[in-house]
């Protein structure tokens, strides 16, 4: 049986069973011990690889966390934009200047991205702030501004963390770690492999037994008890809850981006939307002019 191949993207915590079941094998047989410094070497490279990599994770969290606090900072904004806007307008939400801010929306639909949508739209209010007739307004402007920039900087501090653990996993450390496992236990395996046709007292299968056999594929030489059977069940249906919890974690982020984009989109399409009303209306007023003399 030739040794299985670890994917790239296995989890390490995962991947350090198969460094120590394999590290102890090999130091509890005599005819192991050529290849106790390799895995002695992998288990300490598992550790600094392991630890770079709950670097990133942290970096990625850390990312999330501030533009958490951020997105809470402008709602905060929002919500005393608005109440200002209300009391310019005594309320009416049909006025042009509440239009002009929030359209259509209420402030808790327009607060409800966190960033994206939102942080595009208030983008375009910084402008129409800084330019206002009325000072209250006006006077939001500086505190907008900064909140933007550190929106920015907060996402793109994100985007790199995500990036760095991509190109970590996918091409640098992590994935040439995963390699060099892969290639050390195909080349220990046939090492052991041999042995057989030299010692005629050991069995054909005995490089197989330094490896751990998957869950699911039990050797004829391993008993099988109800036990063992109940304890690999426990282990894949932890396996299972761990994947389970990852794709929906996953998905909700791209869902979550995808409302994001389609939001920012709506936004735009109605300034446009609202722009080619306006020019309409002029056009119609000109035609109307003209006609008349």
């Amino acid at each position: 049986m030739a040794v299985r191949t670890l994917q790239p993207r296995t989890s390490l915590s995962s991947v350090l069973p198969e460094i120590t079941y394999t590290r102890s094998r090999v130091k509890a047989h005599p005819l192991g011990t050529p290849h106790i410094a390799a895995f002695d070497a992998l288990r300490a490279e598992w550790t600094t690889v392991h630890d770079k990599e709950l670097l990133l994770r942290d970096a990625i969290t850390d990312g999330q966390a501030l533009i958490d606090h951020i997105d809470d900072l402008l709602d905060s904004l929002v919500t005393a934009i608005v109440n200002t806007i209300l009391t310019i307008t005594d309320g009416d939400r049909n006025h042009a200047l509440y239009k002009h801010f929030l359209g259509n929306k209420t402030p808790s639909d327009f607060k409800r991205p966190v960033l994206g949508g939102q942080l595009e739209a208030m983008k375009k209010w910084l402008p129409s702030l800084a330019a206002s007739e009325h000072a209250a307004l006006k006077a939001f402007a500086p505190e907008l501004g900064e909140l933007l920039e550190r929106a920015d900087g907060a996402v793109n501090a994100k985007a790199a963390a995500e990036k760095a653990r991509d190109q970590f996993r996918d091409f640098g450390e992590r994935k040439k770690f995963i390699d060099k496992l892969n290639g050390t236990r195909k080349e220990t395996h046939g090492a052991l492999a041999k042995l057989p046709h030299e010692h005629s007292h050991l069995p054909t299968n005995f490089a197989d037994r330094f490896f751990r056999r998957e869950a699911r594929a039990e050797q004829d030489d391993e008993e099988v008890t109800i036990t063992s059977v109940k304890a690999s069940i426990v282990a894949l249906q932890k396996e299972l809850a761990a994947k389970q919890k990852l794709l929906a974690d996953l998905e909700a982020e791209e869902a979550k981006a995808a409302e994001a984009a389609t939001n920012a989109d709506k936004e735009e399409l109605a300034a446009l939307e609202k722009q080619m009303a306006e020019a309409q209306a002029k056009a119609d007023a000109l035609r109307a002019k003209i006609e008349g003399k």
